[in-house]
């Protein structure tokens, strides 16, 4: 059977963030002893060790998730083997009448039964009771079919718990992973590390943001958006073409008065 891609983090990913973690915090500890009064380099080296201790325990939980994992797949493997090979009192004895075969496991019964295209053993549910032995689905996958009671077995309840709970504990411990990660990234470094004078105050004049910002200051002399317009001045509210006939009007204006007096 085959399942959907999963986005855990692998074993080697983890070790090769734990040691690529290690050298960050080799770093900032330099960092720190030539400038031991540095809060922000406190706080990173901080991070860093919360940061490397949390992966520490990931990858820890998911060697022995692989390792419970591998554990119970030789123990599968090795168990279906003898039986077929030599026998065993227990296959011997298995129920063969359609009332024992119900009484053992019940329809709706959480079991575990063998594939028949892989033969190895998977989650099911029984959905009848049939004279060669069960009916199954297996959970998670849709697939059905007739299994041979020695092909199905009880879920065994205490691994199943301690996988499900490694799982738990390890997407929890990712997670909070992730999330450390994702506080240090957004840390504004800007205003940690730039003096007090060179920062960005929003009350400062436009001339004053500008010239911090990197923002080009506006020139006095203004070119209008239309190409056919001509060259006013910033802040006038009116063109130069504008000015220049209001000056002759009112020059006109001031000969009519001095010619009237006369």
């Amino acid at each position: 059977m085959q399942g959907g891609g999963s986005e855990e983090l692998s074993i080697e990913e983890l070790a090769s963030n734990l040691s690529t973690y290690k050298d960050q915090l080799q770093q900032v500890r330099k960092l720190l002893d030539d400038d031991p009064g540095n809060s922000e380099y406190v706080d990173m080296e901080k991070e860093l060790a919360e940061v490397i201790s949390l992966t520490e325990e990931l990858l820890a939980t998911a060697k022995q998730s692989e390792n419970s994992v591998l554990n119970i797949g030789i123990a599968d493997y090795a168990s279906p083997s003898l039986n077929n090979a030599w026998g065993s009192s227990e296959h011997d004895k298995e129920p063969r009448s359609m009332s024992d075969l119900s009484d053992r496991f019940p329809v709706g019964t959480k079991v575990q039964a063998v594939w028949s295209d892989d033969g190895e053993w998977y989650d099911a549910t029984i959905e009848a009771i049939t004279p060669n032995g069960y009916f199954v689905c297996y959970d998670g996958w849709g697939n059905k079919e007739e299994v041979d009671p020695a092909n199905v077995r009880p879920v065994e309840e205490g691994v199943v718990n301690a996988l499900l709970e490694a799982e738990k504990v390890a997407e929890a411990t990712k997670q909070d992973i992730k999330r450390k990660i994702a506080q240090a990234a957004a840390s504004d470094f800007q205003s940690r590390t730039l003096p007090e004078k060179l920062r960005i105050d929003p009350n400062d004049p436009e001339d004053v943001i500008g010239f911090f910002s990197g923002r080009k200051k506006e020139s006095i002399f203004k070119s209008p958006e239309d190409p056919n317009g001509k060259v006013g001045v910033t802040g006038s509210g009116k063109g130069l073409t504008d000015f220049q006939k209001r000056e002759k009007h009112l020059h006109l204006k001031g000969a009519n008065g001095d010619s009237g007096d006369e």
